[in-house]
């Protein structure tokens, strides 16, 4: 089996029909052109920004399915998914845990880091029936205690991915 530090992974965090100043932002356009021509074994998308319902459906027209990594202090908030955009989207793709609130968790203790993946799993698990297995913090910013505090709460930690604007493939 693959491990997951050789997948080619795909990272995304909001969509628009224009381009934006935005380093973190993609077209459609140009979302539809990296699925077409570009080799990968997982696509991320990040934060849970409401552009990405567009961006889901444009994946399931390939039968592609992302990971979307959600901070769930996030849902509902101007700009973002609501919980029932969730749930319709973890029908077809895997909802992830990136912290309950979009912190950075190196520069908080330990409590509050465990407190914050504790507290989105559980509210995933509550509105889609299923635990997330997988962890991206905040800002991809990790030490040892995140590590240890994502496995001990049944997760893996996804790092190191390259951001598709960096990236040359």
């Amino acid at each position: 089996t693959m491990a997951i530090q050789d997948l080619i992974i795909l990272s995304y965090h909001q969509f628009n029909d224009e381009e934006q100043n935005y380093a973190f932002s993609r077209t459609y356009k140009q979302f539809q052109n990296d699925l077409n021509t570009k080799d990968f074994d997982w696509i991320t998308i990040d934060d849970g920004h409401r552009s990405i319902i567009k961006a889901c459906k444009m994946m399931e027209d390939k039968n592609f399915r992302a990971k979307i990594f959600i901070s769930t202090a996030l849902i509902g908030q101007p700009d973002y998914l609501t919980w029932d955009e969730v749930w319709l989207l973890s029908r077809k793709h895997d909802i992830e845990n990136h912290s309950h609130e979009h912190i950075k968790l190196t520069e908080v203790e330990q409590d509050v880091i465990h407190e914050n993946l504790k507290r989105a799993s559980a509210e995933i698990f509550h509105h889609t029936g299923r635990m997330p297995r997988y962890f991206v913090p905040p800002w991809n910013q990790s030490n040892v205690y995140i590590d240890v505090i994502s496995k001990e709460l049944g997760m893996q930690i996804i790092k190191n991915r390259t951001d598709i604007k960096n990236d040359s493939r």
